[in-house]
């Protein structure tokens, strides 16, 4: 399997009316594309015989059909298609590239259905489009077809975009930022991904268009474009705080995997952990002061209600999944999962939590509990039935890194 990517970008109008664009920013882009899917390193795409993508200026129809009939695919390979320049309406959900040289009757044979399915006509198997011209979100209906195999992002719902969509994905692409790296990398996956990018991208343009806004589709979305490091990257771990509520809630979940039945015993163990600390004394002694019986309470609550500890009286034992969440390798995930599916509405998933956090940051609103919740019951969900294990669960999941994609959680998902 090899990765390739074409490069289609046109500086010509379809027809009378639009103004042509810029020659110099036409291939201003194009070349950015190709420098950034040639660096990804192992996962770089290129075209055969080359090592770098191919640019196709102002093509004709039959230099693209062309271009794909004399090049000798294998099966399984995949394709990224980028396009750039000015389109044709030829239809309720549909529009067409600008090919060179066309007229409005070719125009509507050519549209980027026309352009999909030539493209699957060979032994390409996966294809990942961005199609960063006007009004391309109004593609999505005709192009579902193609769902199973692509992921599709488009620059705009119905309206202009002047390239800046294709700015803020080259940024997210090759920016060695580390706040940008942070809301790019996915966790699950192990680095940058087509959705994480299209999500960064996506929010850039909120704050630019008023009247539109970017589209995605497909099932590839997972996949990677630019590896990390799995897990979560090392130069994130230290972001977790010594005492966070993440981090009691591993060490609490330890200390009962050893084997305590007792409250008592449990204030035993916690003085073994820093994670309870709340004091160092300053004086000779070397005393230090340790969380309250009332706050481990409320812990011990928390995992009885997210189903880690099968109740929170004596003696106390972990159910089967809390013992699995014991692993540091399988902590995060089963905790994000079970504060979702156990704290929160049924009618709120995690996508739906993601978009409040970051609906309420947009609008300079803090996205503490109190405010999510409010949010949430604004937007017509179920009423929170429990909100001082909300609290502590929405809390933990803060250094999960389930709102930013970014790798806040002390431990891999």
């Amino acid at each position: 399997m090899a990765r390739h990517a074409l490069i289609m970008v046109c500086d010509k109008a379809p027809v009378k009316g639009p103004r042509k664009l810029q020659a110099s920013l036409v291939e201003g882009k194009a070349n950015r594309w190709v420098e950034a899917l040639s660096s990804l390193g192992d996962l770089s795409f290129s075209w055969p015989g080359s090592k770098k993508p191919i640019v196709l200026k102002n093509p004709t129809r039959g230099r693209f059909t062309d271009l794909l009939d004399d090049t000798e695919f294998e099966a399984g390979d995949e394709l990224l298609f980028y396009y750039f320049g000015h389109s044709y309406p030829v239809g309720p959900s549909k529009i067409a590239p600008a090919f060179d040289k066309s007229n409005p009757e070719s125009l509507k044979q050519d549209d980027f259905e026309w352009v999909l399915r030539r493209i699957f006509n060979h032994s390409i198997s996966k294809v990942y489009a961005i199609l960063d011209t006007c009004h391309s979100g109004l593609l999505q209906p005709n192009l579902q077809q193609f769902h199973g195999q692509t992921y599709c992002m488009m620059a705009a719902e119905n309206g202009y975009t002047k390239g800046t969509f294709s700015d803020h994905l080259l940024k997210g692409l090759s920016s060695a930022d580390d706040d940008v790296l942070r809301l790019l990398h996915d966790n699950r996956a192990g680095g940058l991904t087509f959705s994480s990018l299209f999500e960064y991208g996506s929010h850039q343009m909120a704050s630019e268009l008023d009247f539109s806004a970017p589209k995605a589709f497909g099932a590839l979305g997972d996949t990677l474009i630019r590896e990390g490091e799995r897990g979560v990257p090392s130069a994130f771990r230290s972001i977790v705080k010594r005492n966070s509520s993440y981090k009691k809630t591993y060490d609490l979940l330890n200390i009962f995997a050893s084997g305590v039945r007792t409250f008592e015993e449990v204030m035993t163990q916690i003085k073994q952990h820093d994670s309870f600390v709340i004091r160092h004394d300053d004086s000779l002694s070397g005393d230090r002061a340790y969380v309250s019986h009332k706050t481990i309470q409320g812990y011990i609550k928390f995992l009885s209600a997210i189903r880690f500890l099968k109740n929170p009286r004596q003696p106390y034992g972990l159910t089967e999944t809390g013992q699995k969440a014991c692993s540091n390798y399988e902590f995060n995930g089963l905790l994000v999962e079970a504060i979702i599916e156990h704290l929160f509405p049924p009618d709120v998933d995690l996508r739906a939590l993601q978009m409040a956090v970051l609906d309420l940051l947009s609008e300079g609103t803090p996205s503490d509990s109190i405010n999510v919740s409010r949010y949430l019951r604004a937007k017509g969900s179920h009423r929170i039935m429990d909100p001082k294990n909300f609290n502590l669960g929405f809390r933990v999941l803060g250094y999960s890194g389930v709102f930013r994609r970014a790798p806040q959680a002390l431990f891999p998902i």
